[in-house]
This record gives C-alpha cells, structure tokens and sequence, in this order.
C-alpha cells in the first residue's frame, strides 16, 4: 500500500476530510457574507459592522476561559466512560456560563466608554447589547462542538452549523430585499439565531445526551485549574495578537481605511478557520500520543493536511486585482493589495499551529505555548504601533509576518530540546 492510501485509510484522516469539507462548506458561508455585507454596506457602516463582530469573537474566545484545550486534553481519555465525560461537561459548563456571564455583563456596562476611547465607532450600546449576546452564544456553541469534536463527532456538528448558515443567509437576504437589514439585524441573526439552530439540531439528534448531562451533578475534580489556566491566558495573547490590527487600524487611520482592512482581515480569518479544521481534529491525537515516535508520525500526516490552508493563502496572493474587484466590487478596490500582502504574512501560520499542538496536548506544558504567544503579541503591538501611522494598511501584514517568524524560531528551538513526551 503506498503512502498516499495509508494516508487516506486512517480514521483521523476521514475525520479530517469530513470536518475540512464542513469547514469549507462555512467558508463558503463566510466569503458569501463578506460579498452580500460589502454589497449591502458601505464602507464607514461596514467598518462599524466589522469592529463589533470581531469584538464579539475576540470576547467570546477571551471568556471561553481556556476550556477549549480542557475539552481536547481530557475527554479522548474519558470518552470510554460515560458517567465521567457528563460529569466533567456539567461542570465545565457550569463554571463557563458563570465566569462568561458575569465577565460579558460587565464588559456591556462598559461599553460606552470603550467605544469613545478606543474603537471610535460611534455604535449606540444597544448594538453592544446585542453583539455581547452573541458572544455569550457563541461561547455556548463552541463548547458544544469542542465536545462534539474531542468526542469524535464531527458529521453532526458539522452538519448542524451548516444547516444554521444556510438559514442565516436565508435571512439575510430576506431581510435586505424587504429593506429591513440594518447592522442589527445582522448581529442579531449571526449571533442570537444561529447559535439556536445549531443547539436545535444537536439536541434532536442527542436528547440522551442532554438527559444524562442533566441527570448527573456536577465535580470540582473534573475543572483542571492550572492546566486550563495557563492555557487561557495563552489563548488571549494569541487572539489579541492575530485580531489587534483591526483596532490599531480604527485608532489610527480614517473609518474608510477600517472598512477596507476589515475586509481584507475577514477574508485571511475565513483561511486560517480551514486550518482550524485540521487542528480540531488532531488535537485528540496529540493528546493520545505517548512517544516522539508517534507524535513524529502526526506531525507528518498533520503538515501534509496543511498544504491546503497554505494554498489558499498563495491563491490570494497570486490571484489578479481583476478578481478581487469583481468579487468584493470596485468600492473596495483598495483592500486588494492588503489582503495579498496579508496572505504572504500568514504563511508560516498552518505549520506552527501544529507545533504548538505537539507540546500542548502531548507534553501537556501550555507553558511553552504561553511563550509562543506572548512574544507573537510583543512583536505584533510594538511593531504596529511604530508602522500603522507611517505606512498604513500594510502595516498590519509586516507585524504579523515578524512576529510569526520569531514563534517560529522560538518554537523551533524548544521543539529541538523537547524530543520525548512526559
């Protein structure tokens, strides 16, 4: 059997061709929202859109609290018994909701101010309201589908999510043709709606599993404090080190320029969720992995996955104007050579990412990714601090590509005196 069909025949790499397809199939989702938006939008109320969804992300990645990795780290090993993995989801659950809800109101009563200081937009906090909703709903949603995913389970998720775009777009469009979408409206159903259609169609086709979540009670053993501590604060360095050039752009530069920069953001944030794909599923993996042998092995089948994000990321750098126009329309002309030199910046990205999958859940030290992070964040603010307001829209791309070159060197180092997991 040659490599490629031992390659094909693992059941990771049928997980990843079902989960890369969902993926994709949200990606396709995501340039559709991008194109009816910026169709829909222009530039100034665009900008202000862009600033409060990834501000809606970006807080629902910070108040997720590092229970992600908790997930991938500890159910593969508890997958074989029941009783433990819906004590542990209960728990964990419990602890997120409390620490998110309290931590979301509070950001909501703060609004106001952050927006006049920093993020200038001059969304009314009602809009506020509604995208820290979503923020709370999405942090739902990903701990359902981070169980989902560390359980195996990628079709129903997949397909769960999938059915909720089409729905959403569905809206939208409706919406837009009667004259009614507004930026509220549009926060409302990514980020209030959706989210029920996907609980929707889980609990459908999983009414067991809520019944025995439910039916058990919750274990103070089962929140790995240091483990996902560590982790979570890792975890912000990183989200605010990919998503701060948004901000540093509004800071910085006209709303206009926020509007073409989030455009191009938007469209690098659709490729890096297909490699997302790819690390959802080899987070388990890792996980299992006991021997630099077996990790070597999952490294090899993990970068020949990532070929495909890193492709994307060379087509939107060798794809003509021409298309980028056609596409995203003639107003937002000036994203183009942003969201190419933006492509170039990432391409390191897929590689490191599995890396950091390595001593994340095979060593078990989020330390070392910790690092990682924190000198992506220095690299990426300091510089683009000194570059937005001297050479604009592409300052964002040199900050990046730096900072990703210096985790890689970083990463590399570690990784040469990390040879046998412990």
């Amino acid at each position: 059997m040659n490599p490629l069909h031992r390659l094909l025949n693992l059941p990771h790499t049928r997980n990843i061709i079902i989960n890369t397809f969902g993926t994709y199939l949200g990606y396709g989702f995501a340039v559709f929202y991008i194109v009816f938006l910026v169709r829909v939008f222009p530039p100034v109320e665009f900008g202000v859109l862009s600033v409060l969804l990834t501000f809606s992300y970006l807080l629902a990645n910070i108040f997720s609290f590092g229970m992600p990795a908790s997930v991938y780290a500890h159910v593969p090993h508890l997958v074989q018994d029941r009783s433990k993995v819906m004590n542990f989801i209960l728990s964990n659950f419990l602890v997120l909701s409390i620490l998110s809800g309290i931590s979301i109101f509070a950001v909501y009563i703060l609004s106001p101010h952050l927006d006049v200081r920093f993020f200038k937009t001059g969304a009314p906090q009602y809009q506020y309201m509604y995208a820290l909703l979503g923020t709370q709903m999405f942090i739902w949603q990903n701990f359902v589908q981070d169980i989902l995913n560390a359980s195996g389970k990628f079709l129903q998720i997949n397909i769960a999510i999938n059915v909720a775009n089409l729905i959403k777009a569905v809206l939208l469009i409706w919406l837009a043709l009667a004259g009614m979408l507004g930026i509220t409206q549009v926060l409302i159903v990514g980020g209030l709606i959706g989210p029920c259609i996907v609980f929707g169609l889980v609990v459908v086709q999983r009414r067991w599993l809520v019944r025995a979540v439910l039916g058990t009670q919750a274990s103070w053993e089962h929140i790995k404090l240091r483990f996902t501590a560590t982790y979570f604060l890792s975890s912000q360095l990183f989200q605010l080190a990919s998503r701060s050039s948004l901000f540093f752009v509004a800071y910085f530069l006209t709303r206009p320029e926020v509007g073409y920069f989030s455009l191009s953001q938007r469209v690098i944030l659709a490729v890096i969720t297909s490699a997302d794909s790819v690390t959802q599923v080899m987070s388990a993996q890792f996980a299992k992995a006991k021997t630099w042998d077996e990790a070597k092995r999952l490294f090899k089948h993990s970068f020949t996955y990532m070929l495909l994000p890193t492709a994307m990321f060379v087509g939107g750098i060798l794809m003509p104007a021409q298309m980028y126009n056609l596409v995203f329309g003639q107003s937002y002309a000036a994203s183009t050579p942003v969201t190419k030199a933006l492509s170039f910046a990432y391409l390191p990205f897929p590689f490191l990412a599995i890396v950091m999958l390595y001593f994340l859940y095979t060593r078990k030290k989020p330390v070392i990714v910790l690092g990682v992070n924190a000198l992506m964040l220095m690299v990426v603010v300091g510089l683009q601090y000194v570059l937005v307001p001297q050479i604009g829209l592409f300052g964002p791309a040199v900050a990046t590509f730096a900072a990703l070159v210096a985790a890689g060197g970083y990463l590399g180092l570690m990784l040469k005196n990390s040879k046998t997991p412990g």
